[in-house]
C-alpha cells in the first residue's frame, strides 16, 4: 500500500507491504539480513507512522502446509548439503527454507509470496537441523595436533582445505575420480553420513588400539 511519510525535506510517497501475502521470500530473506526493525528497512528511518502500519511482522507468517512432508533421511546427499550451506547461526530455519524447498521440490520460490511454502520451507529446514543433530558426532572429532599443523599452508598460513567445503569428502567418498562425484552425490544423505561416522570411529579404534598396544610392550 503507498502512505505519505513526513520527512524534514516535506511529504514523501512511498510504498509498504499491507501484509505477509505483498512480502516475497527474497523480500523477507533481505530483511532478516539486514537485522533493521521493519520501518527502519522499508522507510530508511524507525518512523513513528510505518510501525503500527507494519506491526503485521512481529510474528512470523501463519500458513498451513500445503504439500506432503519429504523425509530428509532418503532424500539425496547433495541436496541436504545444498541446505546446509544456507544455514545461519541466528536464522537458520528461515535463510535456509527457500534452498530446502528448492532442493526437494525443485521449486524456486524467491519471487513467491512468503506465505507460499512457509510452513513446508520452515519443517523443511527443522528437519535438516534435527538429521544433524544425529550426527553432531562427526564435527566433534579432534584433529592431532601434527594433522593441524599440515593442513595449513606453511608460507602463507591459510587453512589448506578450508574454501573447499564439503567437497573434499566428496573427493574422498569418490577416490579422487570427479566421474563419480554425480553418482554420490545422489546417494541418500543418511547413507553417506552413516558412512562417514564408521569410518570416524573405525580411525579412533586404529588410535586407542595402537596407544594400547605401546603400553603392552
Amino acid at each position: 500500500m503507498k502512505i505519505t511519510i513526513q520527512y524534514n525535506t516535506g511529504p514523501e510517497e512511498i510504498e509498504i507491504p499491507a501484509s505477509w501475502e505483498e512480502i516475497t521470500w527474497q523480500e523477507y530473506v533481505d530483511y532478516l539480513l539486514s537485522e533493521q526493525d521493519p520501518a527502519t528497512y522499508y522507510v530508511g528511518q524507525p518512523h513513528p507512522d510505518v510501525f503500527p502500519l507494519l506491526s503485521f511482522m512481529r510474528t512470523a507468517p501463519q500458513t498451513p502446509p500445503k504439500h506432503p512432508p519429504i523425509i530428509i533421511s532418503n532424500a539425496g546427499w547433495g541436496e541436504l548439503e545444498a541446505v546446509k550451506q544456507e544455514l545461519h547461526p541466528n536464522k537458520p530455519v528461515i535463510l535456509a527454507g527457500p534452498t530446502a524447498v528448492k532442493a526437494y521440490h525443485d521449486i524456486n520460490i524467491l519471487d513467491k509470496p512468503v506465505t507460499e511454502y512457509y510452513a513446508e520451507a520452515t519443517q523443511l529446514t527443522n528437519d535438516v537441523l534435527q538429521f544433524l543433530e544425529q550426527f553432531k558426532e562427526l564435527g566433534e572429532y579432534k584433529v592431532t595436533e601434527e594433522e593441524r599443523k599440515a593442513s595449513v599452508d606453511w608460507e602463507t598460513d591459510k587453512p589448506l582445505f578450508e574454501a573447499f567445503g564439503f567437497f573434499v569428502t566428496l573427493d574422498a567418498l569418490a577416490d579422487g575420480n570427479p566421474l563419480k562425484y554425480d553418482e554420490i552425490l545422489k546417494l541418500p544423505a543418511i547413507t553417506i553420513y552413516n558412512k562417514l561416522l564408521l569410518d570416524m570411529r573405525k580411525r579412533k579404534f586404529s588410535e586407542q588400539y595402537h596407544e594400547l598396544l605401546k603400553y603392552k610392550k
